[in-house]
């Protein structure tokens, strides 16, 4: 029994590896510009989608944006909302 669930959460981890890297790429390759789709249909001078795009990390490499992203979850930080601008751990407790 303890080795069915050892077995069980050794492959739980390759796992949820691939599932996160699944979901961010989804994530970052829909198409438009998140900075854009943030702010809507607003007009919006290109200094304040630079840093609206640096408060999201998304002026930093795909690579560097992945390796950020799972240092934050796995420090519990889900990151904030795109559309409601709020942290996503809030959003789930609020469910």
């Amino acid at each position: 029994m303890v080795r069915l669930i050892l077995t069980r959460l050794l492959t739980l981890i390759p796992l949820m590896f691939l599932v996160t890297t699944i979901v961010f790429f989804m994530v970052r390759f829909v198409p438009g510009d998140p900075a854009r789709i943030m702010v809507g249909g607003q007009r919006i001078s290109e200094q304040n989608l630079a840093n609206i795009r640096a408060a999201y990390r998304l002026d930093q490499p795909l690579f560097t944006q992945y390796r950020l992203w799972v240092a934050d979850l796995l420090q519990g930080n889900l990151g904030r909302s795109y559309r409601q601008r709020t942290a996503v751990t809030t959003l789930i407790a609020e469910r």
